[in-house]
């Protein structure tokens, strides 16, 4: 088992102890502030390994952080979630937002995720936060592999059903 799978482990036992003041510690995290930080430490610190690069470490507290918003122990990948969104609501903004995501630089990521986040945990969505992780873990990779398999994830499904109405229809792609 990889770090952050123990690592998410740890975090979905916060949900099932119910353990309401560590999940509100990690959520107020996500404004930012220094004294909110010190909260989230408590709680996430004892869950790392100590061998970890620092942006490895920022990207945890982070999954922990969104992970308190919509605590689950169990779920779908992003992209997937907010395919099952996009194709509940009829809204041509989820797939707006969702464009923004794959777009979005490191920077930038807490704040296009959070919202994400928000958006599945409404439509009653569980996360598979591990796979998040390793996820915004490889988000600066060279070749965007990330941004590659959710772009995948979202849109392939849609490109086969397509493709199989239109040959249904004795139209060829």
């Amino acid at each position: 088992m990889s770090w952050h799978e123990r690592f998410t482990d740890r975090l979905k036992e916060l949900a099932e102890d119910d353990d309401r003041a560590a999940l509100a510690s990690l959520r107020r995290s996500l404004d930012g502030e220094t004294q909110s930080f010190a909260g989230a430490a408590r709680v996430v610190a004892r869950f790392l390994p100590r061998e970890l690069k620092p942006w490895e470490e920022d990207d945890s507290y982070l999954l922990a952080a969104l992970f308190a918003l919509a605590p689950s122990t169990s779920g779908v990948r992003l992209a997937e979630a907010l395919r099952q969104v996009a194709n509940a609501t009829g809204s041509g903004s989820i797939e707006l937002r969702f464009t923004a995501l794959l777009a979005a630089s490191r920077e930038d990521l807490p704040t296009h995720l959070r919202h994400a986040v928000t958006l599945t945990r409404g439509a009653g969505i569980n996360l598979d936060w591990a796979a998040l992780l390793r996820d915004v873990l490889r988000w600066s990779a060279p070749l965007g592999l990330t941004q590659k398999n959710w772009a995948r994830e979202f849109w392939a499904t849609n490109a086969v059903e397509d493709s199989t109405s239109n040959t249904a229809e004795g139209n060829t792609p």
